[in-house]
């Protein structure tokens, strides 16, 4: 009898340690628009030639926390040449975490050609525009917010002939989103996104969604262009905590039903360095973020 009861207290201790293990916190480190120009003089604000120096430090503080998972690039990182992206590429191998991107607007430029924008996939180190990754018991969802989008789609394609519609449409209601830097998501990529949530929801997983265009507010001048269509989508499903995004340099938060919407500042703006350290906690249901230089700290409590 002793014996068997030991044998459960044994297999009762395995079972909480691999729950303990698989709920523990995640840390990630964020960077969102870099828009390294090398060679070009600083304006209005901004220190294109200083993205490099700007990446490294942050780098450098990411190397320094314990336990550091992963460290997402919100988009970006190249301002108007995808060539700089070899200096780019160097700096980022010093990470000892993992780097995972996201495709921005500005990572395109000046791309054209299907081969090119291949090209600026395979230097983002992607095998797809948009997919997830699973952290103990996060499920983080990396979206492309350029699928529908002038800038993202070649010449004489049905998805540039979409995006420029889409475009046309937004301008006769004088949508303040319709400018050609910023682009939607399409069908295909939403509802891969449903199949995601439905997973983590199945799985009681937290999700955490990383975009470079804003969501919320609605229609502003760096809004995803079907923000809305996509806040709903998200909001249906239980295990969404989390948006975190780019695009617009001055940051910004919202809640809505529950659910935080992070706009990380620009790194590329200010006269001092932005990037943050987030700490997403499924034990207590906490999502803390340690902003350095010019960025914001948050407590965030999840629904």
């Amino acid at each position: 009898m002793k014996k068997q009861l030991l044998i459960l207290l044994a297999l009762f201790s395995s079972q909480c340690m691999v729950i303990a293990a698989g709920k523990k916190p995640v840390i990630i480190g964020i960077v969102a628009d870099v828009q390294y120009a090398k060679g070009v003089q600083d304006n209005i604000g901004r220190h294109y030639s200083e993205g490099i120096v700007r990446l490294r430090e942050a780098i450098d503080y990411f190397n320094s926390v314990d336990d550091l998972s992963l460290i997402v690039d919100l988009g970006d990182m190249t301002d108007r040449n995808y060539s700089d992206y070899g200096e780019i590429s160097a700096v980022k191998k010093e990470a000892r975490a993992r780097f995972c991107n996201v495709l921005g607007n500005h990572d395109f430029f000046p791309a054209t050609s299907i081969e090119e924008m291949e090209e600026v996939i395979r230097l983002k180190d992607l095998k797809k525009p948009y997919y997830s990754i699973v952290k103990g018991n996060i499920r983080f969802i990396f979206l492309h917010s350029g699928d529908i989008a002038t800038y993202s789609r070649p010449k004489d394609s049905r998805e540039l002939k979409q995006a420029e519609q889409w475009m046309n449409d937004l301008l006769s209601i004088n949508a303040k989103s319709a400018r050609d830097y910023n682009g939607g998501i399409g069908l295909e990529q939403l509802k891969w996104l449903d199949s995601e949530l439905s997973a983590a929801d199945a799985r009681k997983q937290y999700a955490i969604i990383l975009c470079h265009m804003t969501m919320l507010p609605f229609d502003t001048y760096e809004s995803l262009w079907n923000s809305m269509e996509v806040v709903h989508l998200i909001e249906s499903h239980h295990c969404a905590k989390a948006v975190f995004c780019g695009h617009r340099h001055s940051g910004g938060y919202s809640l809505r039903n529950g659910i935080h919407y992070v706009n990380f500042k620009g790194m590329v703006e200010g006269e001092n360095n932005r990037f943050a350290v987030v700490t997403i906690n499924p034990v207590n249901g906490t999502i803390i973020i340690k902003g350095h230089g010019d960025e914001n700290d948050h407590h965030l409590q999840c629904r």
